[in-house]
């Protein structure tokens, strides 16, 4: 074991071909056990298999005949004898020959972990006479791919936004929130039997501009929350918000909220039907955002895959409950994320929402935390990506799989999983830690030289399986220790790992810092404003990579600066309230410095004029007004204001 050059790349890039099956040759022996004089005891030096734990020569041959081409299985490895410089030449071609071709089949992945290859698939593991891992770069372009007339000089952060949501999106919203007002109003009908019900508070249908505006109120209810929606249209100047004022009347607001549908009413399937989908409502918007997010932003060299939560306690059946993240109980998706280089570190590129073990995919024999793991990674296959998991999915065959479609993968894992070597089982029974910390041991498979697995000694035994680390490879560390700090070794697989796999959680935390919307309790609404949310975080992410606008303002421009602004352009210059008309001419015949006439009460409201029953100006002696004194406090109509006051 060496300590590894600070100078030399860890992650071993090199331009020899991606497939492990590196022709060696090897003597027979190596497959043999190792039944030398090493003290068989001593559990912290493994000496080599036993006879019980090595597959059968016969067997192993007859496994790995049947795999499909392109399969990561050294020939050499289960050959009955020497060859020719010529033939092997020969060989390694024609392997290296069907794994290119493998990977660029356009097959779909049901069909082919269908078969039985993979699923025959064992493990011989060795951890003497190590062999390095070679991996070719990753061949996806790095970055933005913005619209070709798009001009990043000038785009404002709406113009980012609206990458995700674009008008022809938001017109179709609008269409279908309309038409779910008239099904609405004529299933009124239907209930009262009232043939002329209308909602009279819908007095106009829903316009693009007002969409626009509404979904920008919900970005800024997130940067200036209130406990409640109401009180930002408060009397109280403490808890009132001006700006909102002027874009929305309360009422508005809150039937906008009431009708808004994002999907057309009328052909929604009824929960008997078979084919009934139980996010139906927030349907298009998840399959917009899914095909979008993947549109603009190439996937980078690293990407993490993990679990994410929107945050709820709604009474649904797939409502889940994951003690380790910051959101404990609510809806759980499966996100794949670009671990970047520079802030900001993350940008989501594929989720699935999960809908718990009966709604989801039908699993294939491989278990469905397989199958998530092939969906989401489908469009990465044959460009040579580094993708990370945690022991939720990782297993040999999963990596396996995902090496035979050219995307290298590093994952912690459990001692439970199926092909792990044979002598962890004895670590699994331990109920302590028998090793120092910064000990750590590699194994490497046999029939797939490019799989290594590795245990560390950190404060626990922590299990790593990968397909892209050199074995004996390390770094070093420092952890406090006693409340001092220490220096320990970690393996290349345990550093690769800990710099990449947060990258969801990353994005995690750039969604709770500002929320959009406030709480509801139509979980389709929840969703759509987890939706909304992603959608300007990757906004950010595409804005602070690729814009070239010059900026006047503060220095510092973040995530909350970038939400504003959004929300302002978004907004414009809309406005839902009717422009006051100048109406009748208030009479100010007495001192206006002192008595002045001003609307009184609540909004909306009317009192009986004081005046009236004296003066009967119009030959009435009652009418009701808004108006009134602002010293005398009573109220008065215009009328009667001047003949109140004149004496």
């Amino acid at each position: 074991m060496f300590k590894m050059d600070t100078d030399k790349d860890i992650y071993n890039f090199s331009d020899e071909p991606c497939s492990p099956v590196k022709k060696q040759k090897r003597s027979n022996s190596e497959l043999m056990p190792n039944n030398g004089t090493e003290d068989s005891d001593n559990e912290s030096s493994f000496s080599g298999f036993h006879p019980e734990d090595v597959v059968n020569r016969i067997d192993v041959e007859s496994e790995c005949s049947s795999l499909s081409s392109g399969s990561d299985i050294d020939d050499d490895i289960i050959s009955s004898g020497g060859e020719s410089d010529g033939e092997e030449g020969h060989d390694e071609e024609e392997v290296n020959d069907n794994f290119d071709v493998h990977l660029q089949e356009d097959h779909e992945y049901y069909d082919y972990i269908s078969n039985n290859d993979l699923f025959k698939y064992r493990s011989v593991w060795k951890d003497e006479d190590l062999e390095d891992v070679t991996t070719l770069p990753c061949t996806q372009p790095q970055g933005a791919k913005l619209p070709a007339d798009f001009n990043a000089e000038t785009a404002k952060p709406s113009d980012y936004l609206q990458l995700f949501l674009p008008d022809k999106f938001l017109q179709t919203v609008v269409k279908h929130t309309n038409e779910y007002v008239i099904f609405k109003k004529m299933e009124k009908r239907g209930q009262t039997g009232n043939a002329t019900y209308v909602d009279k508070d819908w007095k106009n249908d829903l316009t693009l501009q007002e969409l626009k505006a509404y979904i920008g109120l919900l970005t800024i209810f997130g940067l200036n929350p209130s406990k409640q929606t109401r009180h930002y249209w408060s009397h109280d100047d403490f808890l009132s918000c001006q700006g909102v004022k002027n874009v929305f009347s309360r009422a508005r607001f809150c039937k906008v909220s009431q009708y808004l549908h994002l999907s057309d009413r009328l052909n929604e399937l009824p929960r008997s039907h078979p084919q009934f989908d139980i996010l139906q409502k927030a349907r298009p918007i998840l399959r917009q955002l899914s095909d979008t997010f993947p549109r603009y932003f190439n996937a980078s060299t690293y990407l993490a895959l993990d679990e994410g939560m929107i945050k709820g306690r709604h009474r649904v059946k797939y409502r889940q409950y994951l003690p380790s993240k910051p959101a404990r109980y609510g809806i759980k998706l499966f996100m794949l994320c670009n671990s970047l280089d520079q802030s900001p570190r993350t940008y989501l590129m594929k989720f699935e929402v999960y809908l718990g073990k009966n709604q989801s995919a039908t699993p294939t024999k491989f278990g469905p935390n397989f199958d998530v793991v092939a969906r989401l990674t489908k469009e990465l296959e044959g460009k040579h990506h580094r993708v990370f998991f945690d022991n939720y999915y990782s297993s040999v065959r999963l990596v396996k799989y995902l090496l035979s479609k050219g995307i290298y993968s590093t994952g912690t894992i459990r001692f439970a999983r199926n092909f792990l070597p044979p002598v962890w089982e004895e670590f699994r029974k331990s109920k302590t830690n028998p090793f120092k910390r910064g000990w750590f041991k590699y194994w490497q498979d046999v029939l797939t030289p490019s799989i290594t697995s590795c245990l560390w000694s950190d404060t626990k035994l922590v299990k790593f399986v990968s397909s892209m680390c050199t074995p004996d490879r390390y770094t070093q560390v420092t952890r406090r220790v006693n409340g001092r700090e220490v220096i320990v070794k970690q393996p290349v697989s345990a550093h690769i790992y800990s710099q990449h796999y947060g990258a969801v959680d990353l994005f995690d935390a750039a969604i709770s810092a500002f929320q959009v919307g406030k709480p509801t309790k139509k979980v389709w609404k929840l969703i759509l404003n987890w939706c909304l949310n992603a959608a300007l975080v990757n906004a950010y992410v595409l804005y602070k990579t690729s814009s070239q606008r010059t900026r006047s303002g503060p220095k510092k421009y973040g995530p909350f600066e970038f939400r504003l602004e959004c929300a302002k352009n978004l907004i414009g210059n809309f406005s839902s309230r009717k422009k006051r008309s100048a109406g009748a001419p208030v009479r100010n015949y007495a001192p206006t410095h002192l008595h002045t006439m001003i609307k009184i009460g609540r909004k909306g409201s009317t009192r009986k004029c004081r005046g009236h029953s004296k003066f009967q100006p119009n030959f009435r002696e009652r009418k009701r007004t808004r108006y009134g004194c602002s010293v005398c406090n009573i109220p008065l109509c215009p009328d009667c204001f001047y003949l109140w006051h004149k004496d």
